[in-house]
């Protein structure tokens, strides 16, 4: 009779295997014991075959057993013949398996897009490729939480969410692969985690901040002052009010230019560069300058956002001579 003692699973450290057999009648002499490694398992396996080992009586019982030892890394089946002293003999095998790793996964992660403008902004999509190099990888790693890839998202309107992903992976060997891919104009978190069943912990990525911003910035400029002579002569002060529609806003990535008949006056273009010179009301972003000496006067204005994207056309509604 063949009694099994080892309890199959995942394990992190050398596991102790104990085999024993039952003889009423001549008593076990010795046993031959095998852990094979399964077929398509990582070529970091080591199994060993057709090892034998004495058997040992326990007291004056009829139970006879052996002890030997797996080694990480081994993914595989134990089997063993024992027999006694007539060279009768009986053989056991299991279908479970016995998995010892102690080494942890490895992760990667690439994106596609690396052309941030400002540090972290993007004008485009991106798409993170995670590269999980892990012997014994299983797909129901993430259902089992177990595998965490967690992406949180903050919307333009504020609206915030945080989402584990479930991405498909195809295999080469030991090493997994799957995409992810940010499309939608907001603020990013990514972020992974992994442990695999043996107990063996990655849990060294850095997270990464990002922003994906597609919209250029919209610039509206009015007057106070639209009462003109020949289209373009005042004879009081103008004031001009400025307003920038942009998500993502710098003050110092507007540029403006003020010629005062021919000469240009660099003191506004310092002036709007300042942040401070400008109030915020979410998107919405204003500055006012005023034109107080008497000259001709032209004004050209146009704004980059942290992502790159430029802004087009500026509105100057229904202003005389803009």
């Amino acid at each position: 009779t063949l009694l099994e003692t080892i309890t199959f699973g995942f394990y992190k450290a050398p596991v102790e295997v104990t085999i024993e057999a039952t003889d009423d009648i001549a008593g076990v002499d010795y046993f031959v014991y095998s852990y094979a490694v399964q077929s398509g398992a990582s070529d970091t396996n080591v199994g060993k075959i057709n090892q034998r080992v004495a058997a040992t009586r326990d007291g004056d019982t009829n139970r006879w057993y052996a002890t030997f030892m797996i080694d990480p890394q081994f993914r595989g089946n134990v089997s063993f013949t024992a027999y006694d002293k007539a060279t009768n003999h009986a053989f056991l095998a299991d279908d479970k398996f016995v998995i010892v790793d102690n080494v942890a996964p490895g992760i990667n992660v690439v994106y596609d897009n690396m052309n941030d403008y400002d540090d972290e902004f993007y004008k485009a999509d991106r798409t993170a490729t995670i590269t999980i190099t892990e012997a014994n990888f299983f797909e129901q790693d993430i259902a089992d939480g177990l595998l965490v890839i967690t992406v949180e998202k903050t919307l333009n309107n504020g609206t915030y969410t945080s989402e584990n992903m479930a991405p498909t992976f195809s295999k080469n060997g030991d090493v997994y692969t799957a995409t992810i891919p940010f499309t939608e104009e907001a603020d990013y978190t990514f972020d992974i985690k992994y442990t695999d069943r043996s107990g063996n912990v990655y849990d060294a990525y850095e997270k990464d901040v990002f922003t994906i911003d597609k919209t250029a910035p919209v610039i509206e400029v009015s007057y106070n002052n639209n009462s003109a002579k020949n289209n373009d002569q005042f004879k009081a002060n103008r004031v001009a009010t400025i307003k920038v529609t942009e998500h993502n806003f710098r003050a110092d990535y507007v540029v403006a230019k003020v010629m005062a008949s021919g000469t240009e006056v660099a003191s506004y273009a310092e002036y709007l560069k300042n942040d401070a010179n400008w109030t915020h009301n979410g998107d919405v972003h204003t500055a006012v300058i005023e034109y107080s000496e008497e000259a001709h006067y032209t004004f050209e204005i146009a704004c980059t956002d942290k992502a790159g994207n430029i802004s087009g056309s500026v509105n100057y509604g229904e202003s005389v001579a803009p």
